[in-house]
């Protein structure tokens, strides 16, 4: 999604209508470190896909839906963390609290 989404404000910002690729340089560091370039590249489609993502992470916000990342390399210092870990016990809760009145 990042290269894209740099793309895309590169795009909307030159209006060339000439897209440069995207590359990814990245060091291995094995016994013998090793050098890798990864060109990418993005068109319209791809921009048009992330938009719609975008909104819809923007009518989840708006909405007040959360979903939990159980996956992210910042957890360790999110300050989210705790409530994070815990969201869906307060989900449970409140469906056996539901249940019961029922």
């Amino acid at each position: 999604m990042q290269p894209t989404l740099y793309l895309y404000a590169y795009d909307q910002n030159n209006r060339t209508g000439v897209l440069p690729a995207f590359r990814y340089d990245i060091v291995v560091k094995n016994k013998t470190p090793v050098f890798e370039q990864h060109v990418t590249k993005r068109g319209p489609d791809a921009f048009q896909r992330v938009i719609e993502k975008v909104k819809l992470a923007e009518s989840m916000i708006v909405s007040e839906h959360f979903c939990p990342s159980d996956e992210g390399m910042f957890c360790k210092s999110c300050p989210f963390q705790g409530a994070c870990k815990t969201w869906h016990r307060e989900k449970s809760k409140l469906i056996s609290v539901a249940s019961q009145a029922a």
